[in-house]
């Protein structure tokens, strides 16, 4: 059997290249293209060097472990040990996802039935196989870090109004700049049906039995003075052009962070008719500058 190690030496630097430029993805590091390049073809010549004798202890589990480590260190770098075990959990996680996707390909291509020797793993077999890998990944990390994004950012709120409260999930939304007439007032987006019981009957039922286009026409039929004299009419501007949106002020409005609980002022509730969260894991949009401002508070706190 021939083995032609320049061959070889560039089909192993590909893919090294390959698993580590996702890697580099899937553990949100920065990289520079120099050195993943030269850890792809460091890991190569590691592959290559299996081929002589006497090198077996240099090829352990242990020893590929490390290896894997260094290469993943030499490539991606690495702010602390946590970091570099996560990336390199993340370098094994990828090499199966390739292997498993050319391997995949080979049983798709040329099924092995009836005792027939396995065909042999040729370029086109890497290419596809790679290529399913890329769509894999695009299609499953990309779906997981949105996941772990969202509950990252996906804060428990407190609501009062009128002697009632309620507490729902609010997801920190940067791209709501949703304002009162004059940009007095950030505006939180609650879905509808979660403020029913905070509205109290009067309200909800005025809400429930009126279509949302005709919220802010027919307010005389809301019985509820009380919360009429809380209403702020909201400019809003979406894909479909601009509008108007109902929302009232609460007697006060709570952010549960990971350092404790902060009320903040001067805030408006802006009445959303439908799902914000189509699987329900959020009910809220909270507005960046209430955060700012439950950030300020926080600092004046602690240098207090």
């Amino acid at each position: 059997m021939y083995v032609y190690a320049d061959i070889l030496l560039l089909i192993n630097t590909i893919m090294n290249g390959l698993i580590l430029l996702l890697t580099a993805w899937a553990a949100g590091a920065a990289f520079k293209p120099w050195r993943l390049i030269f850890a792809a073809l460091l890991g190569a010549l590691y592959a290559l060097g299996g081929l002589f004798p006497g090198v077996a202890p240099l090829y352990s589990p242990a020893a590929k472990l490390a290896a894997s480590a260094a290469l993943v260190w030499l490539a991606l770098g690495a702010r602390s040990w946590r970091s570099l075990l996560f990336a390199t959990a993340c370098f094994y996680l990828v090499s199966l996802l390739l292997g498993g996707a050319i391997l995949g390909w080979l049983m798709l291509a040329a099924p092995v039935a009836g005792g027939v020797a396995w065909p042999a793993v040729t370029w086109r077999h890497l290419a596809v196989g790679g290529l399913l890998a890329l769509l894999l990944f695009g299609l499953v990390w990309r779906r997981l870090l949105a996941g772990l994004t969202r509950r990252r950012l996906s804060l428990p709120v407190i609501l009062d109004y009128a002697g009632r409260r309620i507490r729902l999930t609010a997801l920190l939304d940067t791209g709501n700049h949703l304002y009162t007439i004059g940009g007095q007032r950030p505006v939180v987006l609650v879905e509808r049906a979660a403020l029913d019981q905070l509205l109290g009957n009067a309200v909800s039922g005025y809400l429930q039995r009126t279509p949302p286009a005709s919220w802010l026409a027919d307010l005389d039929q809301c019985g509820d003075s009380q919360w009429l004299a809380r209403v702020h009419i909201i400019p809003c501007r979406g894909i479909g052009g601009s509008g108007l949106l109902l929302g009232f002020r609460p007697d006060s409005l709570t952010v549960i962070t990971a350092t404790g609980s902060i009320t903040a002022d001067e805030v408006v509730v802006g009445i959303h008719s439908g799902r914000l969260a189509t699987d329900g894991s959020y009910a809220a949009l909270l507005h960046p500058a209430v955060m700012k401002a439950i950030d300020n508070k926080e600092v004046a706190n602690i240098c207090a």
